[in-house]
């Protein structure tokens, strides 16, 4: 029997007490008296892929590409004291990856590396993007930038493909 945080659940209780029941019944010869009513489990809904496992998979994916570099961007604040502190990369929006693919430019700059800026912001299915995260999506985007919202390793492969 499963223990939640050395506490039995109402239900394991009921449980319990039916068994208890039933067994002093039977040892008496007598059909039992006093059982609790228990109602079916309820069956839940299957859970979504949470984002930090997006996260995870997307870090491991990113190893395979050679010619983009892309970092995990953790955003947030922290107090210390009486201090607030804020860290990652950008304004609020900024994605969950960024970083840079590299590009061989033709002619005036001819066999040189030019890398571009690359984010990538990461949601689990059925979730996504805020106002402040596509507003830096399109403002990379119409500044040459690679930007969008990634699901998977696909979505990666195809942003990164993009340009």
């Amino acid at each position: 029997m499963a223990l939640k945080r050395g506490r039995k659940s109402l239900r394991q209780i009921r449980e319990d007490n039916n068994r208890y029941d039933a067994f002093m019944a039977a040892m008496a010869g007598k059909p039992p008296q006093a059982q609790n009513v228990l109602t079916p489990k309820r069956q839940s809904a299957p859970r979504k892929k949470p984002e930090a496992t997006v996260n995870k998979r997307l870090a491991q994916a990113i190893k395979a590409f050679s010619n983009a570099r892309l970092w995990r961007n953790n955003r947030g604040v922290a107090q210390m004291g009486d201090a607030v502190i804020r860290f990652g990369v950008g304004p609020n929006g900024a994605g969950d990856f960024i970083g840079y693919k590299v590009l061989r430019v033709t002619q005036q700059h001819v066999g040189q590396l030019v890398a571009v800026f690359v984010s990538a912001e990461a949601k689990a299915e059925g979730s996504y993007a805020n106002p402040e995260q596509r507003r830096f999506i399109e403002q990379v985007q119409n500044e040459g930038g690679i930007a969008g919202v990634v699901r998977g390793e696909s979505d990666l492969l195809k942003l990164l493909a993009s340009k």
